[in-house]
């Protein structure tokens, strides 16, 4: 699938939703929706912001970029390059509130970012991102074996007294050198492991024991994974908890079928962990949920509505206190594909319903201390 057969397969999904809701257009200017809209395209200046520097105004009629006359060379020439586009330009200092008018009437605008008089919905808006098109899973497949590849090897190359900063900083280069942009980045180090669940790097060195969570992202999707170390022999307490929380995501990942409600996979996998004999660790961290342009479109809980859709990425994360096991599959139809796999890390093989899945074990490295 080209590039703009992806963006019209898109459009055909905005335009039945303007038809349904009778609004005149919608406005997409979130990097996550902006990258989705134009098949890849990113519209960021600030790293820190989620909110990019142009948008796309969808009607029934036609598709314009939105952009100040600051963004618009590069946008033209790099970012929007062979894109089908009427090219709406405005000078920097002119409000965009005054250049949307121009085209519509703010209150028939439905946006997925708080623009001034248009309709703030990205609850109705953010759904259209999934399930994803051919070209989406192209890609998705494509950054999935990238960031498990590079994840790896920077645990391969661990060493004790590395600290989690250093960790954090070889994960981001070998990211950015692949054009991969990291989103979120957790490393915890012996004791930090068992006492956070969101460990941001700090100094700590490794001693024995190190967790690496990596949200990254391309061509806006993003993909998620976590692995864990271990210097010298790992304790039996320690695998067995591992192979535990492997297990629970096991579950889940094998409850993991088109049309299979969210809040079902979530209700096997606390009774996994009633099984395991950790029945409220479910409650200290969220399970994960879909994910596609944001590092979760949404997280399931037991009150989430709808099902599972047929070529829709998801990435659960179950953990028990000391352990986590993670990894994005791909859903298309009853089968459930792993994304994030690398080559050489070891696995343990989990039973689930006749069922054999393979999930990232803890990897020993053999440096002594």
């Amino acid at each position: 699938m080209k590039r703009q057969e992806d963006i019209d397969v898109k459009v055909l999904r905005v335009r039945r939703l303007l038809q349904e809701q009778g609004w005149f257009g919608a406005f997409f200017m979130t990097r996550a929706s902006f990258a989705w809209i134009t098949g890849g395209g990113d519209n960021h200046i600030p790293s820190n912001s989620e909110m990019g520097e142009a948008g796309v105004l969808v009607t029934l009629t036609d598709y314009i970029i939105v952009t100040n006359n600051i963004e618009a060379p590069r946008l033209r020439a790099e970012e929007c390059a062979g894109i089908e586009a009427t090219w709406l330009e405005y000078s920097w200092h002119e409000p965009l509130t005054d250049v949307l008018a121009r085209v519509g009437t703010l209150e028939t605008i439905a946006a997925d970012a708080p623009v001034v008089g248009c309709r703030y919905l990205p609850d109705e808006l953010n759904p259209l991102r999934f399930p994803l098109t051919k070209l989406e899973v192209e890609r998705i497949k494509e950054l999935g074996q990238a960031a498990a590849s590079i994840t790896e090897d920077i645990c391969f190359g661990l060493k004790p007294g590395v600290t989690e900063w250093e960790v954090a900083g070889r994960l981001h280069s070998a990211l950015l050198k692949r054009g991969i942009e990291p989103t979120v980045t957790l490393v915890a180090h012996d004791e930090r492991i068992a006492r956070y669940r969101h460990p941001i790097p700090t100094e700590k060195p490794l001693q024995r024991h190190g967790m690496i969570v990596c949200c990254s992202r391309k061509y806006g999707l993003t993909v998620a994974l976590t692995r864990v170390v271990h210097v010298g022999p790992i304790p039996d307490s320690l695998l067995a908890l591992h192979q535990q929380v492997a297990h629970i995501e096991s579950v889940m990942i094998d409850a993991s079928k088109a049309g299979t409600p969210y809040q079902d996979v979530l209700q096997k996998a606390m009774e996994a962990y009633r099984q395991a004999g950790y029945p409220d660790e479910w409650q200290l961290h969220h399970q994960g949920g879909p994910v596609g342009y944001a590092n979760r479109e949404f997280l399931v809980t037991a009150s989430t509505a709808g099902t599972i859709q047929d070529s829709q990425a998801l990435a659960w994360n179950p953990s028990i206190t000391g352990s986590k096991s993670e990894d994005t599959i791909l859903v298309q139809g009853a089968t459930a594909t792993l994304l994030t796999q690398g080559a050489g890390w070891p696995t343990i093989a989990c039973e689930v319903n006749d069922r054999i899945y393979k999930r990232p074990a803890i990897l020993q490295l053999s440096y002594t201390i």
